[in-house]
């Protein structure tokens, strides 16, 4: 089951136009009011995908360890931080009243990652015992609808038993032949496995407390030409966490999973750090989702 396959992509079409169909012999009324919005992800690209964690400070100790331990074939590592050492452990995660703590741990380049460019690891404090840790993963190349769905393609096979994988029953149905797919669920696996991919190289090259058994918040940013326009956005099944419009982004997330989504317009990237505000706002933050009935 292939998303990068022409039969799937052949199918993909050829459903897009039953569905063009069916909205055009329904209510006119409704139609309308269909044809009015415009599709979410219509002409977007993806250029981050930012992971969130918590850590300890042993969490933390372990991270920076395994920091300075990358294989220098494959990674080049900016280290911000002193190595803790065997006689020297190093209070990284202490409490502050008067402010939070806030900082980049390192940066690091992947040099034989066809996708990857940097993953860039920020931290800010929670209280005096954890810290909220952020991978923001840079691609080489703005990943478009192929080039993503080719990315989970490639390295799917790299999720091992020791990542966290979310498995899908696939039941024969009635009246189908042997080989047909169900494209539905090809699709949802794919976007489900795409930030699952991005937490293997947290698990896989560095550290995390609850990576192994859960799946991490994550967030994509995706930009487009076009300017964001909330109104005409179609969001049916999809819970409103933020939209700023004087910055002209929205961000968005789903009913059950921790996957969200910010989606920005005009080409324009806004400059936003899930630890800044963190830092900033400390307990003040709060993101408050609605359900919007379209």
């Amino acid at each position: 089951m292939n998303v990068n396959s022409d039969k799937y992509k052949e199918e993909k079409i050829k459903r897009k136009a039953e569905y063009e169909k069916a909205t055009h012999d329904s209510d006119k009324e409704e139609n309308i009011q269909e044809e009015e919005q415009a599709d979410y992800y219509e002409d977007s690209i993806v250029t981050h995908l930012s992971i969130c964690d918590v850590l300890s400070n042993d969490g933390v100790t372990k991270v920076l360890k395994k920091l300075y331990s990358l294989p220098k074939k494959k990674f080049k590592v900016h280290n911000h931080y002193k190595k803790p050492s065997i006689f020297h452990k190093y209070d990284y995660v202490h409490l502050q009243y008067s402010e939070s703590g806030y900082g980049c741990f390192a940066e690091i380049e992947l040099l034989e990652d066809k996708y990857i460019k940097s993953i860039k690891e920020t931290w800010a404090q929670i209280n005096s015992y954890f810290a909220l840790i952020e991978y923001c993963f840079t691609f080489k190349k703005p990943l478009d609808e192929d080039s993503y769905n080719q990315f989970v393609y490639d390295n799917i096979r790299n999720l091992t038993s020791k990542d966290y994988i979310i498995w899908h029953r696939i039941s024969k149905e009635e009246g189908k032949r042997k080989d047909d797919m169900d494209y539905g669920l090809a699709e949802q696996m794919t976007e489900e496995s795409f930030p699952l991919i991005c937490q293997h190289y947290i698990t896989s090259f560095l550290y995390s407390e609850q990576g192994k058994n859960n799946p991490l918040i994550n967030m994509e940013y995706r930009i487009r030409k076009a300017p964001i326009d909330i109104n005409r956005l179609y969001l049916k099944g999809i819970v409103i966490a933020y939209y700023n419009k004087k910055s002209n982004y929205v961000i968005c997330s789903d009913y059950d999973k921790p996957n969200y989504c910010m989606l920005t317009g005009n080409n324009r990237f806004p400059q936003f750090n899930i630890c800044e505000y963190s830092a900033t706002y400390r307990n003040e933050i709060f993101i408050v989702s609605s359900d919007i009935e379209n």
